[in-house]
């Protein structure tokens, strides 16, 4: 396996090492040399793999001391951390958990990142409410956070100043408190107070939902990415309408140390010709979607000629349509983190380009697929063995998602969208 690129940012005097074996980034801190020949006390020290854990220590405890010894203080001297009790503290420890280490390392960083807005945050005496005791906050100081950090304000071109609110980033944020709250709250009871006030509190939903598309703008957008040279995100499009699977579901994810993406060995899997098996890793369903009615009449034609005359450039369904320019392979959408800025990035070039609506998003096609789901009058039964979700708890227990269900409900969507624009299978 060639080493990937990282563009994870280190914090002074550290490097990374890709380990082949375990195919893993690697962290050391090293003082530099100049500071060795000085006789710095601080050694250099293997950090680990865990990528969050090495940062924090050498920004917490190496540099500090290192910065000790630099300006002639004790060589011994190791810097207090936050209180122990403070919501500081608590967010140290939550970041210290097996639970956070067992998230992926997207999510580490964005709740890393909403932590911190939070204990960053100015009160009116000029304490941070990272500072604050655990015991002190309340539902009455949650609600009053909650409000301060609703808006944020911006400068315009012009100079000018204005509020913008944003809703979805600070419910985010306290959902990530709540979160922390709990988790350390199993590990330090005695520090931590039973009652969790960032739980009960009321938050206010976005006005604005994502937008559910037309078959006829997945057409266009389909069209634009040939046009555009990108194929292989029109099929990705093409996936979430008809299966209804989520945007990294398709394109991977980072999970288990590696990207887990939609792969061709589950597109007519040599157990079943005629099905293609379907992981929603959100939910955990698994969906062994026919591809055939129960009278072997194509059920998604458009889309199973597609990918059948598709190019493999891997072992993922959907892959990069240009060559890496180093490498000379096509790569994955996803990156070696887990991001997918530049297929948003992409596609939303691709989607001006068409002329489809601002509110329009790849998201857009999974949420028509589902909507049109429902336009075929689909049960709640039949839409869940679509889908993969798995909000009908009760439903769950008594009734079973069947393959001829699925063929009943793929074949009703197919019905329906002919009927309604008059395509010919």
């Amino acid at each position: 396996m060639k080493k990937p690129r990282s563009a994870l940012p280190l914090a002074d005097y550290m490097r990374r090492k890709w380990l082949h074996g375990s195919k893993r980034w690697a962290y050391y801190f090293e003082p530099p040399t100049w500071a060795r020949n000085a006789g710095c006390t601080v050694q250099s020290e293997a950090l680990g793999t865990d990528y969050a854990r090495a940062v924090e220590r050498v920004e917490t405890v190496l540099l500090p001391l290192f910065r000790s010894w630099h300006t002639g203080g004790a060589s011994d001297l190791v810097p207090a951390g936050p209180p122990v009790g403070s919501f500081d503290w608590m967010a140290a420890e939550y970041r210290n958990s097996p639970k956070f280490e067992r998230l992926t390392p997207r999510d580490r960083r964005d709740h890393d990142r909403r932590l911190k807005t939070v204990a960053d945050y100015k009160l009116k005496d000029g304490r941070r409410f990272g500072d604050l005791p655990l015991f002190k906050v309340n539902e009455g100081v949650v609600d009053r956070l909650y409000e301060k950090l609703r808006y944020v304000t911006e400068t315009l071109p012009d100079g000018s100043e204005r509020q913008r609110e944003r809703l979805t980033t600070v419910n985010h944020m306290m959902a990530s408190c709540q979160r922390s709250w709990n988790v350390v709250r199993r590990l330090h009871p005695e520090h931590v107070p039973i009652a969790n006030p960032f739980a009960a509190m009321e938050r206010q939903q976005p006005r604005g939902v994502t937008a559910a598309a037309t078959y006829e703008q997945l057409i266009v957008f389909v069209g634009a990415c040939d046009k555009a040279g990108q194929p292989s995100i029109g099929t990705a499009a093409m996936i979430a309408w008809h299966w209804c699977l989520r945007e990294e579901h398709i394109l991977g994810q980072k999970r288990d140390g590696g990207i887990r993406a939609l792969p061709w060995s589950n597109y007519r899997p040599a157990t079943d010709g005629q099905s293609v098996l379907l992981h929603h890793h959100k939910t955990g369903v698994d969906v062994a979607m026919p591809l055939l009615d129960a009278a072997g009449v194509e059920l998604f034609p458009d889309l199973v000629a597609r990918l059948d005359a598709a190019p493999r450039h891997g072992p993922f369904v959907i892959m990069r349509d240009m060559p890496d320019r180093k490498t000379g392979v096509h790569l994955p959408w996803v990156t070696p983190t887990g991001d997918l800025s530049y297929f948003r990035h992409t596609v939303r070039g691709i989607m001006d380009t068409a002329g489809l609506p601002k509110g329009v998003s790849f998201a857009s096609f999974r949420h028509g697929g589902v909507t049109e789901s429902g336009d075929a009058d689909l049960t709640d039964r039949q839409m869940m063995a679509l889908s993969g979700h798995k909000t009908a708890e009760i439903l769950d227990i008594y009734a079973k998602r069947t393959r001829a269900q699925r063929q009943t409900a793929a074949a009703k969507r197919r019905d329906f969208r002919t009927k309604q624009h008059s395509l010919s299978e």
